[in-house]
């Protein structure tokens, strides 16, 4: 049978996990595939593959070093009914039994789901995957080696809410930015591309950005605030998002910037302040630091309640700051 007279393809699962090969299971079954395999080692996969060379996507978890996944995917590729078949890597949800070294790409494998797995998200992976693979066909070429994505992929690039950021894994260069990232900080093209990743946060210190690195290396995806610079020299708090991702066949770091608002501002201030007063800066170091919230965050006043048992306690009035003294107003 032709390949496009066919339903949505046939799936072969690789997993130790139990629970995750049920979820994918469950959430291919009924969805018009041609056939869903399920192997609990490489062994069984093997076998599935001698008996149906006509696999279109493979879910392969890669645990601990991974020598044995690493060198299946080697021999698919070496394997010419199979060296076009994309692979989803499942990542293990324990942080120690991630050792595979992730700035190096195992053959064949074009995206990461992380377990335990998401059934909707698996879904959606897999079908993006066809989809590439076919255009790949249709172009006579290697889906491996093309943009993945094409148009559609820079579209939602460019049209993103959030601002987006590609960077070189090993050279932790930026590659690529969204419109939203010029946008917001108020650089241009030229003065971000090529610059080191670590631009993108203000307080974060160097040894703090490797550590952040190493992490993301270590397990697939890291998440932090930061405070992201300004061209005008001043700052404003992002949620970040850093994970690996797979762009013209070639392992990238992609990172998603959201503004927390003045919302986000106000809940990082409080914690910061709460912090502070934890550590016993003192009334009039707890004073300071909110004169330099109320300098940030362009507040008009600002009271501080502090409840004191005994004769110690203090009225509010205390520790009210009159924000207008001290706020500096932007143009």
């Amino acid at each position: 049978m032709a390949r496009d007279e066919k339903g949505q393809g046939s799936i072969l699962i690789v997993a130790t996990n139990r629970d995750d090969r049920r979820v994918l299971f469950d959430t291919l079954d009924g969805q018009n595939f041609d056939a869903i395999y399920t192997a609990k080692d490489l062994q069984q996969a093997l076998a599935f593959l001698n008996q149906d060379p006509d696999i279109d996507v493979v879910l392969m978890e890669f645990v601990g070093p991974a020598r044995e996944a690493v060198a299946f995917c080697t021999q698919m590729k070496g394997d010419e009914r199979l060296a076009r078949v994309p692979i989803i890597g499942l990542l293990p949800a324990e942080a120690g039994e991630r050792h595979w070294d992730w700035a190096r790409m195992p053959p064949g494998v074009v995206d990461w789901l992380r377990s335990p797995v998401d059934g909707a998200e698996a879904l959606a992976r897999i079908r993006q995957a066809l989809a590439q693979l076919r255009g790949g066909a249709a172009a006579g070429g290697d889906p491996a080696t093309r943009s993945i994505g094409g148009d559609r992929y820079q579209f939602a690039f460019e049209g993103s809410l959030d601002e987006l950021v590609i960077s070189d894994p090993k050279s932790g260069r930026i590659v690529e930015v969204n419109p939203v990232f010029l946008q917001r900080s108020g650089f241009n093209a030229a003065q971000v591309v090529g610059q080191s990743l670590d631009i993108i946060s203000k307080s974060h210190t160097r040894e703090q950005r490797v550590e952040l690195n190493a992490r993301l290396t270590r397990e697939g995806s890291v998440r932090y605030r930061c405070q992201k610079p300004r061209v005008d020299g001043g700052s404003y708090p992002v949620d970040v998002v850093s994970r690996l991702a797979v762009r013209a066949g070639k392992l990238v770091h992609f990172t998603i910037l959201r503004d927390l608002g003045e919302l986000g501002r106000l809940q990082q201030s409080l914690g910061l302040l709460a912090e502070a007063i934890e550590v016993g800066a003192g009334d009039e170091g707890v004073r300071q630091i909110v004169r330099l919230f109320v300098d940030w965050l362009e507040l008009d006043y600002v009271t501080l309640v502090s409840a004191r048992p005994g004769p110690a306690q203090r009225s509010a009035a205390d520790h009210a700051v009159p924000a207008r003294q001290h706020a500096r107003r932007r143009a």
